[in-house]
């Protein structure tokens, strides 16, 4: 039976889409949440602490601790009102994701969210869950809102007024504030709503545009500052007119990574402050700072809910904060904390799967017989200061079962499902084994699968096994209901799977059959060199590394050791290579007619010679030619360069006499390139500290940036951008030698609108370098346009560059004018670095190494993924710079940001691509 290649490849992806979402759907558990809205509040005595009239929720999205509570005197009002006792100033602690969707949620719910609400931040639905402000209008609160348009999106009918501003436009920092202080005066001044909730975006984009050391720091948290005076002062005003007491709640969202970015988990991401301002704390009634009390981000929720008497979310997972309980009595405080218990309680029920066994529930019950206890003793006991004590050791108890249920029910959040991720992750490596046989079986048009009986048997072997697994697990207490329930979709993915392990079992037992016959006539076979071998090895041990979260997070460095591993080896397979080439060259020299062709058949036959593969045309059109013109190696004229061998006489280094010297083959200067390549790509690895365990730690970058030396990253990038022209100019004649140097121009210019390089002031500058981005942009456009045009009508000056020679540096140069504009300033040089590399493997390295494709494939990826870390990329999404994908724009532009978003984010990887299809395209 024959299958077309291209329904065989569409077999895999179809396959590998599938195991991707299998694995995906058991990574990513949904999360237990109880249906309907809370209703019960404790009795409450003394209800003093419920007074305050009105809540404004101030969000100042990504605002770090350190800003606020650190060294350096920004928000100079609030510091001023916190040395005066006159709040409760908090550390508040985050848990993952860091970004903006989750974190609402939190704060609404006082739940803990799932990743997949990651993916979700781009694209936000009704919140459908018991939350904060769904208890605020259900006591006939009225709210209104200005600020971030997620909130909306969550709550579209909560609000009586509101003015969204959008959250992914992150090159505006300005107007985006501006849109929702221009409310404040009239709104401070209107009587008609009970909570306002206010969410700044400026911080968040312009640590995405420059990071947390840019000089837009400082003037945005003065603002920030002065956002917090004015609601203050009026608060305190409207307090002493007799309106009542208010409470400012001012917190952020999320932290800020050290690079700007924010969805990771560094401590500056992770930490933000909540300060509770109220009228109440007025004359030093608050509380002073203390670095050591630290709260969880969704103890918020409860606590807002118990300050307006209001029911606790039911899904809520936090704590009251005791700090801002100050005025309640210790019978009150105790009433509380037994009623966030029960709800916990509640929680904890769904989501353990016998919650009468647990020790949690017998500390419980323990404890709600101790409160009654006291409760009824309170009235007949005569020693107050005793009981007092007794009330403070049970809220001390309740907090300590609190926590404990809190980690039980956060850990039943994170459970994976390991039979599902297990057979997606044994799927695709069944996928990768297909294709890698495949491969080294030549087949290029069709795949002929023959069912003899070693198939059959094999395949039904391979099925009964999995479904021995199937039932022992789905009978086993790691039953989980995506692959073993009876609804439609489990029954959907189990035939799924039963299809899978179908297609594997015939397809890799054949090939695999295939692939021994190949390996015993030594004929067609990949991977035959230690360095080839070295290529296929070192791939299958990234993948292992996979299995563990550290090699996971630090990444970057198992390529950086791979890639520097390969760079040092490659002198060593040229010298090699060299050696070879002379032997077949002197052998074919002592020998005429059949003789001379049947030794280099043999030659080329002998394992130590097949390495050969990629460059054998050449060979044997070098052989073809010999009788004329002597022994010569030649080139594709696109290839020629700096480090081709001159056309002196052969004679002169390949003739047959005693004194010829191997070391006089050695192409001395392809050795040369590869050690440059080597320093070079030191140097890269220092322009960006990446990973998490060193994330922190300063790098060339963090210096060049700092506002301090705006000169030396002027010139530094001026340099870079020369180096670049130079290298890749040389590719290309006619317009396109104008268009890249516009480019480029456009590039620093539109740098130095943005404040980051220099220029007179005299240049026009354009509000944000748009016009400089789009300058460009055209540029590139014209780039392909005159590629498209030439390709299709070539001019006589070009007939010595083939078509897809030329095709392919144009993208190439279009490539590089993107990366250059798309890339954080500092990064030209990383640019400049693998331009150079490109041109150096390019001209001096590759032809030497004669690598088969499927070896300069997997050499080319490896460089690649190396470049990929080398911008400072890592697997956390803080590490994402937003801010490039809107560079150029004047609004949200969903296709047009995706574009620039995977241009900076895959540049490296995809440069090298481009080097890899324009040395084996013809």
């Amino acid at each position: 039976m024959e299958i077309s290649i291209n329904v065989f490849l569409c077999v895999n992806l179809l396959l590998m889409v599938f195991s991707c979402s299998i694995f995906l759907q058991g990574f990513m558990p949904s999360k237990s949440v109880l249906p309907g809205h809370a209703t019960n509040t404790p009795a409450i005595e003394n209800a003093t602490f419920l007074s305050h009239k009105r809540l404004i929720i101030l969000v100042i999205d990504a605002l770090r601790k350190d800003f606020l509570y650190g060294d350096k005197d920004y928000m100079q009002y609030t510091r001023k009102l916190i040395h005066k006792r006159e709040t409760v100033p908090l550390v508040v602690k985050l848990q993952l994701p860091t970004v903006t969707l989750p974190r609402i949620k939190a704060l609404t719910t006082g739940g803990i969210p799932s990743f997949a609400d990651v993916v979700k931040n781009f694209d936000s639905q009704k919140l459908t869950e018991d939350n904060l402000l769904d208890q605020f209008q259900r006591a006939g609160k009225k709210l209104v809102f200005f600020g971030d348009e997620t909130w909306l999106k969550l709550f579209p009918d909560y609000f009586i007024r509101a003015d969204p501003t959008t959250s992914f436009f992150v090159s505006d920092y300005t107007e985006v504030d501006q849109n929702v202080s221009r409310h404040l005066d009239t709104e401070l001044g209107q009587s008609d709503w009970d909570v306002m909730i206010l969410h700044y975006l400026g911080l968040d984009h312009i640590g995405h545009l420059a990071g947390p050391k840019s000089p837009l720091v400082k003037p945005k948290l003065r603002e920030m500052d002065q956002v917090v005076e004015n609601i203050h002062r009026s608060l305190m005003q409207q307090m002493t007119e007799g309106q009542g007491d208010s409470l400012l709640l001012l917190c952020g969202d999320h932290g800020m990574a050290d690079q700007g970015g924010h969805g990771g988990a560094s401590p500056s991401e992770t930490t933000t402050p909540a300060v509770f301002i109220s009228t109440k704390f007025a004359n030093g009634k608050g509380l002073p700072y203390d670095d050591n009390i630290v709260v969880q981000q969704i103890d918020l929720a409860p606590t807002l809910a118990t300050l307006y008497g209001l029911p606790i979310p039911m899904n809520n997972l936090g704590m009251l904060i005791p700090q801002v309980l100050q005025e309640a009595s210790t019978a009150d405080i105790v009433r509380l904390y037994q009623q966030n218990a029960e709800q916990l309680w509640r929680i904890l029920q769904l989501n353990l799967p016998d919650p009468a066994k647990d020790r949690s529930f017998i500390l419980y019950e323990e404890l709600q017989q101790a409160t009654h206890a006291w409760l009824s003793s309170g009235k007949t006991q005569s020693g107050q200061r005793s009981w007092e004590t007794q009330g403070q050791g049970l809220v001390r108890q309740y907090q300590q079962l609190i926590q404990t249920m809190q980690e039980k029910v956060a850990s039943s959040l994170s459970s994976y499902d390991l039979y599902a991720m297990s057979v997606g992750m044994i799927s695709l490596w069944m996928i990768f084994l297909t294709l890698i046989l495949h491969l080294w079986t030549n087949s290029i048009s069709s795949v002929a699968v023959h069912l003899g009986s070693l198939t059959s048997v094999s395949t039904l072997l391979t099925i009964l096994l999995w479904v021995t697994v199937h039932l022992t697990v789905c009978t086993s207490t790691h039953r989980n209901d995506l692959l073993c329930g009876d609804s439609l979709v489990p029954v959907i993915m189990q035939l799924g799977t039963v299809s899978m392990v179908c297609f594997f079992s015939i397809t890799v037992v054949h090939f695999f059959q295939m692939f021994c016959q190949k390996a015993q006539r030594n004929k067609g076979f990949f991977f035959t060199t230690w360095f080839e071998r070295l290529l296929l090895i070192g791939s299958f041990l990234h993948g292992v590394s996979f299995m563990s979260s550290s090699f996971v997070e630090e990444e970057h460095q198992t390529w950086y050791f791979f890639t520097t591993t390969l760079q040092i080896l490659t002198p060593l397979l040229i010298m090699s290579r060299s050696f070879d080439r002379a032997e077949v060259k002197r052998s074919t020299s002592l020998n005429s007619g059949d003789t001379k062709v049947k030794d280099f058949d043999l030659h080329l036959k002998s394992p130590e010679t097949m390495v050969l593969a990629s460059g054998e045309s050449q060979y044997l059109q070098h052989f073809e030619t010999s009788s004329k013109n002597g022994p010569k190696v030649t080139h594709n004229s696109s290839q020629q360069g700096c480090c081709t061998n001159s056309s002196s006489p052969e004679k002169s280094k390949f003739g047959n006499t005693d004194k010829h010297k191997r070391s006089s083959i050695v192409n001395w200067r392809a050795i040369a390139a590869s050690f440059s390549i080597t320093l070079l790509g030191r140097l890269a690895r220092s322009l960006n500290q990446t990973g998490n365990k060193w994330l922190n730690q300063p790098d060339v970058g963090d210096w060049l940036v700092n506002a301090d030396n705006k000169s030396l990253l002027s010139g530094t990038v001026a340099c870079a951008i020369l180096v670049i022209l130079s290298m890749r100019l040389g590719a290309h004649r006619g317009l396109v030698r104008l268009l890249l140097p516009l480019g480029m121009l456009g590039v620093y210019c539109f740098r130095a609108a943005n404040q980051m390089l220099w220029l007179p002031e005299t240049w026009p500058k354009s509000t944000n370098g748009t016009w400089e981005a789009r300058l460009v942009y055209m540029s590139t456009l014209a780039i392909i346009t005159e590629t498209t045009l030439t390709s299709m009508y070539r001019t006589k000056d070009r007939q010595c560059y083939s078509k897809a020679d030329v095709v392919l540096e144009d993208i190439q140069s279009c490539w590089v004018l993107l990366m250059t504009l798309v890339l954080k300033p500092h990064n030209t040089v990383l640019v400049a670095i693998m331009v150079v590399q490109e041109r150096l493997l390019s001209k001096c390295v590759v032809d030497d190494l004669n690598l088969s494709t499927p070896a300069q494939t997997v050499w080319y990826f490896w460089m690649g993924q190396a470049a990929f870390f080398y911008q400072g990329n890592s697997n956390s999404i803080s590490t994402i710079d937003v801010s490039a994908g809107y560079i150029g724009l004047t609004d949200y532009q969903p296709v047009l940001i995706t574009i620039l978003l995977t241009v900076s984010t895959y540049a490296g990887l995809f440069l090298l691509a481009d080097q890899l299809l324009k040395h084996n395209v013809p």
